[in-house]
């Protein structure tokens, strides 16, 4: 089956057509007249001579007021038929190439797609269709009122309470106060879609029944709808917030029973977002497990450009022949948060993404308070043109351009080893945006431990699973860079000989610069050079990776007023982190990134880097791989416990390479290449 992009992912596991010739297997002929035959009975086919269509022009999202009339269109060459879906499910007498509505309704809000027929399936890119409610009404189709102006005890905010009454129905938020609509998912929890700010929310519930009583909590007197949700946000802007939770004895234990055993996650089908101006003030969905077996799961935004803060998903699963979407808009730069699952798909496939600048791995909590730990992500991430870019966006790598910079202490403050300065030039690479989790750490070592890496048995620690690990050596970097190039099927970095045939991954081996392959797909450390360059992002002559100066709003670190640089409001340990249980590192990516997208380039704690520990050179240097040998390593980048000193871009530290010192240092892998 042929697919268009956008998007290519969906070439994989689509729906397919079983009619007429378009689907024959490939033969092995005898002989030339037998061939001749087939051939000419495939050319007597019309749908074969039509040749595979090609759409030119893909369905686009339509929101309207409620009971207004659109229509989505889509236009194709070599088209002989059209079958419009809705959620995976055929639209019953939608075979053109528009769809139209009357007027759209709740009942018709959702996210459609269609497959055009000719010499070959074509299935088009999805569209999302949405409503809002008319001019002075706060909802459409079927809700009801349950209680207007809630206030919140502990926040202050103001809530407007309704009730799904049907299978689908919609609402929106009054200026100033929060809407929310509850409905139970197939489980029998009960969820609430919420919103604030501009648009509406439509839920629209497949295989849905009710009202019924809900029979796991305690709410004598009142009704739910039940049933499988597609939720479609339109209309929304920059001052819209939309969130979905389930309801469990940490989120309300007032209506829950002791004797139930919650499941703690909201079990939605799909979300839809269309924004008015491409932008969106807030997602706020890491109680929600987005699952289905058929159609589209996961979040579908392409309108949407830009959102504020991160937008925080517990999971995302595809079945059957489900598509699982994590996808924003074209240009767009939207940072994920992966709150506790590993994004496995159980039908194999991949998530198709779009408009990302990083998917984070990192630990959640379900609506009872039961921790969900971070997990290493075990699905591919496809864009448009299909290709694999899990790399670059999970806990991702970013592309460092080739340049020149001007390499050392530019304000001579600091020690005689940063200076003198000197201009280095450096290719193109890239750099991981966070240091290695303690988490990402356990899950490479424990298969090297498995593979012929017997040394990693037990090595390195964390806080948390999303904080960085601490407290390995050279040496054990070295060989986990090694293990996970391996494990990723890709070439390792380190060798024990010249030649490059022994992969290093026993001992206490000082592998040369001879010794390593620069230009393999694998990991390994950052040169020195390369660390600097990648930490200041872009700035030249600066003190830090921002500016001139440091305060904990922008790192962790020890804050002293004997530097003036150090302008920080709270002085000493930074009092987010400082929770008296050391170490008091952070989670990674908690301070805004630099101007590569690296984040803790300054504080949170030291990452090795490859070189031995020498002195500067004044002359211009390109690729400098550091001293032929030494005693000591460098590491780079200040710590959680050192002051604003150590955190400076041109600050120098070194160690013997078998240091695994309690609290630092960690790890930062580079890449010289994507794939």
């Amino acid at each position: 089956i042929w697919v268009p992009a956008p998007p290519a992912k969906l070439q994989a596991g689509v729906r397919r057509s079983e009619v007429g010739c378009k689907h024959l297997s490939p033969l092995k002929f005898p002989n030339w007249s037998f061939c001749s035959f087939v051939l000419v009975a495939l050319l007597a086919c019309p749908a074969f001579a039509l040749g595979v269509p090609t759409i030119t022009e893909q369905p686009q999202p339509v929101g309207v007021v409620a009971s207004q009339p659109g229509a989505i269109f889509v236009t194709a060459t070599r088209a002989t038929s059209y079958q419009w879906y809705k959620g995976g499910v055929a639209v019953a007498g939608a075979t053109g190439s528009t769809l139209s509505f009357a007027g759209i309704g709740a009942d018709d809000a959702g996210i459609y797609d269609v497959i055009v027929t000719g010499g070959g399936d074509a299935l088009s890119a999805p569209a999302v269709v949405g409503v809002v409610p008319s001019a002075g009404q706060r909802t459409a189709g079927a809700v009801s009122t349950y209680r207007l102006d809630i206030k919140h005890p502990a926040t202050g905010y103001i809530y407007d309470q309704f009730l799904l009454s049907g299978a689908a129905g919609t609402f929106t938020a009054a200026t100033g106060k929060i809407a929310r609509c509850s409905f139970l998912d197939e489980s029998g929890s009960i969820v609430q879609g919420e919103m604030s700010g501009s648009g509406a929310i439509t839920i629209n519930l497949a295989n849905a029944t009710g009202p019924m009583a809900p029979a796991l909590y305690s709410q004598p007197g009142i009704q739910y709808m039940k049933g499988k949700a597609t939720i479609i946000l339109a209309g929304a802007d920059a001052s819209t917030h939309f969130t979905i939770y389930s309801v469990g004895t940490f989120t309300n234990p007032g209506v829950t029973r002791s004797d139930v055993t919650y499941a703690g996650w909201a079990s939605v089908a799909a979300a839809g977002i269309i924004s008015t101006d491409g932008k969106l003030g807030g997602i706020h969905q890491g109680n929600v497990s987005y699952n289905s077996a058929i159609g589209y799961t996961g979040i579908y935004a392409p309108s949407v450009t830009e959102v504020g803060g991160l937008v925080v998903v517990h999971d995302i699963a595809a079945s059957g022949t489900a598509q699982a979407f994590l996808y924003f808009g074209t240009g767009g730069a939207v940072n994920v948060k992966i709150a506790g699952s590993a994004l496995t798909q159980p039908n194999g496939d991949s998530i198709t993404v779009g408009g990302l600048a990083a998917v984070t791995m990192g630990a959640g909590r379900d609506s009872c308070g039961r921790a969900a730990p971070a997990q290493a992500i075990h699905a591919r991430l496809l864009n448009d043109a299909g290709t694999d870019v899990t790399t670059l966006a999970y806990v991702g790598f970013a592309s460092i351009p080739a340049g020149t910079f001007s390499m050392g202490d530019s304000f001579a403050e600091g020690d005689s080893v940063e200076l003198p300065l000197h201009s280095v030039t450096l290719p193109a690479f890239y750099m991981a945006k966070t240091l290695t989790t303690w988490a990402e750490w356990q899950r490479v070592r424990t298969w090297a431990v498995a593979h012929g890496y017997p040394d990693l048995a037990g090595v390195g620690a964390g806080k948390a699973a999303d904080h960085p690990v601490y407290g390995v050596s050279w040496y054990d970097v070295v060989k986990w860079s090694n293990a996970r190039s391996e494990m990723d099927g890709l070439t390792p970095c380190y060798y024990t000989n010249d030649a490059q045939t022994t992969v290093y991954r026993t001992g206490t081996v000082d592998v040369t610069n001879a010794q390593v392959k620069w230009t393999a797909n694998g990991y390994r450390l950052p040169s020195e050079a390369e660390w600097e360059y990648a930490a200041r992002g872009g700035l030249s002559g600066k003190r830090f990776p921002w500016g001139d100066t440091i305060s904990h709003t922008q790192a962790n670190y020890i804050s002293d007023s004997q530097y003036s640089y150090d302008v920080s409001t709270t002085r000493g340990y930074h009092p987010i982190y400082n929770d008296g249980t050391m170490p008091y590192t952070s989670p990674v990516g908690m301070f805004a990134p630099n101007g590569y997208g690296l984040y803790d380039m300054a504080g949170n704690l030291f990452q090795w880097c490859w070189d031995w520990h020498g002195s500067y050179d004044s002359t211009a240097q390109t690729s400098p791989q550091g001293p032929a040998s030494g005693t000591s390593r460098v590491f780079r980048g200040g710590m959680w416990i050192g002051v604003a000193y150590y955190a400076r871009l041109a600050s120098r530290y070194y160690y013997v390479p078998d240091y695994r010192y309690a609290y630092v240092p960690g790890i930062r892998c580079v890449r010289s290449s994507v794939p």
